[in-house]
């Protein structure tokens, strides 16, 4: 029986602390594909840190929106490019559902992806594969679309992944929940998603209504300390799991 699973982690680039965290959590040998935000407020300190760390599989976070109250980010192509994606203040909006709710043009999406794709190359990273920031792909026409553009610059997007099964109930210990998962997964190609971040005080900025202060930031504490943990790696070598990163699909 075969298993393979790919342990990508999102939004590096979104603030120096995001950024050390994600690199802990390469440097633990588990996570092998890493999601750059090319409009982050860090992205540049953080992919001069991810070059030097020689990552294993680079991709582009395509972000078109900007969801928290406090950290806003805006397009990389710059506003007046792109009207339809913005707020009056020139910055995204909050969710696709405003997007959806208010009307966009597919063609700005897609001229405002192409420009975070350049800026990750011309940021000296090598991408492998495009992925959806909140899973923005569902628009109306967006996906489509965005298989288009992932073919004419030849990275990988949406290959065939699965999702674990749901293992143990919540309480266990977060590394045996996550070996319990994999150890009941059957043979194919698993897909597991992680936002590695620091109790730190520009990850307590990442607020929104609904969420307590701090609570993204515990959150993605946690994250990281459980893809640094060596027994999660450790388990996957005993289940005998193969861990791949986007590379396998191109």
């Amino acid at each position: 029986m075969t298993r393979r699973v790919l342990v990508r982690i999102d939004d590096f680039g979104g603030c120096e602390s995001a950024n050390q965290a994600c690199l802990d959590s390469l440097a633990a040998d588990v996570a092998h594909s890493v999601g750059v935000m090319a409009s982050g407020l860090a992205v540049e300190d953080g992919c001069r840190r991810l070059r030097e760390a020689k990552p294993p599989c680079v991709g582009v976070h395509g972000v078109l929106n900007a969801e928290w109250d406090r950290v806003k980010w805006g397009p990389v192509a710059g506003a007046k490019a792109v009207p339809s994606l913005v707020e009056p203040d020139g910055m995204f909006t909050a969710t696709p559902n405003v997007l959806y709710d208010r009307g966009f043009l597919v063609d700005e999406a897609i001229a405002e992806l192409t420009a975070q794709i350049n800026r990750v190359r011309s940021l000296g990273l090598r991408p492998t594969y495009l992925d959806e920031h909140m899973g923005v792909g569902w628009l109306p026409g967006l996906g489509d679309a965005m298989v288009d553009l992932a073919k004419a610059e030849g990275l990988v997007f949406r290959p065939l992944l699965s999702q674990l099964p749901p293992g143990n109930p919540t309480g266990f210990d977060p590394v045996e929940r996550l070996l319990a998962q994999v150890d009941q997964a059957s043979a194919g190609d698993y897909l597991v998603v992680f936002h590695p971040g620091l109790d730190q005080p520009d990850m307590h900025d990442y607020v929104h209504p609904g969420i307590a202060p701090g609570q993204v930031a515990k959150e993605r504490q946690g994250d990281r300390d459980l893809l640094v943990d060596a027994r999660l790696h450790l388990g996957l070598m005993s289940l005998n799991v193969e861990i791949i990163d986007y590379r396998a699909f191109a």
